[in-house]
């Protein structure tokens, strides 16, 4: 992969992530907001606390799974930043070499 892929690639995942900030983050932040009060005003009913523990850890792994594409996109940015890096560097020495 060269680095213009590379650039294609982190840049595609910046979007992917925005994306997904913007049309699933908020969206779950009201869906957890409303758990949470549902949750303190039917908290002595097991059946409806069962089923908002369902819905909080189902958030929960949309979140974590938002969080490891965030991550990845981390991991490509420094891998391409570290690739130009050693690139720039290989061509200073090869244009110091007699």
């Amino acid at each position: 992969m060269n680095s213009s892929d590379n650039g294609y690639i982190c840049s595609l995942l910046d979007e992917i992530t925005a994306l997904l900030q913007d049309n699933v983050n908020n969206p779950l932040a009201v869906i957890s907001i409303t758990s949470h009060t549902i949750r303190r005003k039917f908290e002595n009913d097991d059946e409806i606390i069962g089923w908002l523990d369902r819905i909080d850890a189902s958030l929960q792994r949309v979140h974590a799974t938002i969080n490891d594409i965030k991550s990845y996109q981390t991991q490509k940015i420094v891998q391409h930043t570290a690739e130009v890096t050693e690139m720039s560097r290989h061509k200073e020495a090869s244009a110091q070499l007699p």
